[in-house]
């Protein structure tokens, strides 16, 4: 099992970060990795989307599987679980805050499950890759929406991996 988390400030307000973290089929125009983004199912409570997603090191490794969405916005939490899927088991959340004027406090943690044995050390290399990737992508495309607002940049002023 792969613990990943990954945390910083951005210059956005909660309501950007939120909208954009649940625009589940906006994922690929984006987010490195993430081949496809379909919203299969929507209740009142959840979502289940569908996702491709490719990681490279040597050789592509591909993952497909089905993600529930679990928005509660009193603690400002999206959790997510796999529900179907090529991962053993892959669940976690994104977490939002106020982070000072204009700016959020988001927190991303998930533990994922790999079928195949991959050694640590790999593990270690592709996770903190993705993450990196993930970070700037989120960032970038909430500066691309800024720009587009008329609102100020989005930038990354802390930024911490574990």
């Amino acid at each position: 099992v792969v613990h990943m988390a990954v945390f910083g400030v951005v210059a956005a307000t909660p309501e950007q970060v939120w909208s954009l973290l649940t625009e589940y089929g906006s994922l690929p125009a984006y987010m490195p990795g993430i081949d496809s983004s379909l919203v299969v199912a929507r209740s009142d409570t959840s979502c289940v989307v569908r996702q491709v997603v490719t990681t490279r090191i040597m050789l592509p490794l591909t993952f497909r599987m089905d993600l529930e969405f679990v928005p509660d916005l009193g603690s400002q939490r999206l959790r997510f679980r796999q529900v179907r899927g090529s991962l053993r088991g892959y669940e976690g959340h994104w977490e939002i805050a106020p982070g000072g004027t204009g700016s959020t406090f988001l927190r991303y943690e998930a533990r994922a499950g790999l079928r195949r044995p991959i050694p640590g050390f790999v593990a270690a290399h592709i996770v903190r890759g993705q993450m990196e990737r993930m970070s700037a992508a989120l960032v970038g495309e909430l500066a691309r929406r800024a720009r587009t607002t008329g609102s100020t940049d989005c930038a990354v002023g802390e930024r911490g991996y574990r």
